[in-house]
């Protein structure tokens, strides 16, 4: 009966860690889903800084839209690095989370081989009385029998 508090507690570890799991993954997808729609948004922006055909442009002025395009491309690429980093630290944690559930898991299993050593001991001691009783019951019959003969 005690073994199997081990694996309803580790059942419902596990439960509850997938389910965490579910709603972060479903928030990190709704993030990048927001975020990739924003540097579409941002990308357009740049696209359209480069249509330059019917502007005649000194040169100060297209170094300075060049300037300014370069400044919004460096700003996609830190967001796209910031993505980057915090999927490196949610990788990092799941990595981190394994390692505990393992723990965990290993704790279980020690438990559980301490628990079945008990019981096997219990059961050895009880077979060992039983023995005995079987025993002193066939030595009785036997001094019974030779008493009676």
């Amino acid at each position: 009966m005690k073994i199997t508090n081990v694996k309803v507690a580790a059942e419902f570890r596990e439960w509850t860690r997938r389910e965490r799991v579910k709603a972060l993954r479903k928030e990190r997808f709704e993030k990048l889903h927001q975020e990739a729609a924003e540097t579409e948004v941002m990308y357009k922006e740049l696209e359209q800084g480069w249509n330059l055909k019917a502007e005649k442009l000194l040169p100060l002025e297209l170094y300075e839209k060049i300037q300014e395009q370069q400044r919004a491309a460096d700003r996609v690429l830190e967001r796209k690095e910031i993505q980057i980093d915090e999927l490196r630290q949610a990788m990092d944690e799941n990595d981190w989370e394994f390692e505990e559930v393992l723990g965990f898991h290993q704790k279980d299993i020690m438990l559980m081989g301490d628990r079945i050593d008990d019981h096997m001991d219990n059961l050895f001691s009880a077979f060992l009385h039983e023995l005995e009783l079987i025993e002193v019951f066939i030595l009785l019959s036997y001094k019974i029998r030779f008493y009676f003969t």
